[in-house]
């Protein structure tokens, strides 16, 4: 446990928060330069997550047997980064903790400690090695990135859009606070029809390519995955569309573990789908919906 009252700014808690994202990762042994797992790593590290229907962002229960709650009602992007938000409240002590919607709480109230569990959220999920290789692989420039490119690396790191532009120029500082300020005008809408047209994606839109850092995408029933590459569904749970562009679009049709395969069989990428807006604990995120016989 850290005492906040011997750290003087936003720049010793920023420190601090970096320290310790990436001590927890060498501890969990989990690279400083790949996305992760939060669900994971909270249940590697005994913490249980339940996903609640409250209208919230989450809630951090301490004890012997620690707990968070996290608001199904929120976007699956906005809810990883609430666990990992209720992890540094875990990881620093802070004692109960009920962190209520974004859009009601004036940023000019944001406490120190709400402050470090944002800035160790952040950390933890979007590591700077992790950022730079995405960038690198693609050989994208942060001097010139587009809102594409920012939306297939939050993709990558699940994160949202918004959150990794904020990174990119305020923790990381890999881009200017101008160039964030234009990326910030962008809207969802544009981006997913620039990369599919008037395709209507009333859900999330997950953008995988050949680049990808991840080995497993994590999608919700009704979610769209847009690939650029040879693959084919392992079964089912993943509906195949037309093609866009020269790119495969995938539906998520259905909860459970599955696959997209190479030509050769191989797999390219895990697929782990859960229902929308899912309730209950997170070691049933995954749970496979029976079979009609079954019903």
């Amino acid at each position: 446990m850290t005492e906040l009252s011997v750290v003087k700014t936003d720049a010793d808690l920023a420190r601090l928060a970096l320290g310790t994202a990436l001590d927890i990762r060498k501890k969990a042994n989990i690279p400083l330069n790949v996305p992760l797992s939060i669900y994971d790593l909270c249940t590697a590290m005994g913490i249980e997550v339940r996903f609640v229907n409250i209208s919230m962002e989450g809630n951090y229960i301490p004890g012997k047997h620690p707990v968070f709650l996290i608001s199904a009602m929120r976007p699956a992007a906005r809810r990883a980064f609430t666990c990992a938000h209720e992890l540094g409240h875990h990881v620093f002590g802070h004692g109960f903790k009920l962190d209520e919607l974004i859009e009601t709480r004036p940023s000019t109230e944001k406490t120190p400690e709400e402050f470090l569990a944002d800035c160790f959220a952040s950390f933890l999920l979007m590591p700077a090695l992790g950022i730079r290789k995405a960038f690198a692989q693609r050989n994208w420039k942060f001097a010139e990135v587009t809102p594409e490119q920012v939306y297939t690396i939050a993709c990558d790191f699940g994160v949202g859009y918004g959150t990794l532009v904020t990174h990119l120029s305020v923790g990381l500082k890999l881009i200017s606070y101008s160039q964030s300020q234009v990326l910030k005008k962008v809207k969802l809408p544009e981006i997913k029809e620039s990369f599919v047209g008037d395709i209507d994606i009333d859900r999330r839109l997950i953008v995988v390519d050949n680049q990808w850092l991840s080995p497993v995408i994590e999608c919700e029933v009704g979610d769209h995955i847009l690939v650029d590459s040879a693959v084919s569904a392992q079964n089912d749970s993943l509906q195949e569309l037309s093609p866009v562009s020269g790119k495969l679009l995938f539906k998520a049709a259905r909860r459970g573990v599955t696959a997209l395969k190479d030509s050769d069989g191989t797999t390219f990428k895990q697929v782990r789908i859960m229902a929308h807006q899912f309730i209950g604990l997170n070691r049933y995120l995954y749970l496979p919906d029976p079979e009609e016989d079954e019903l």
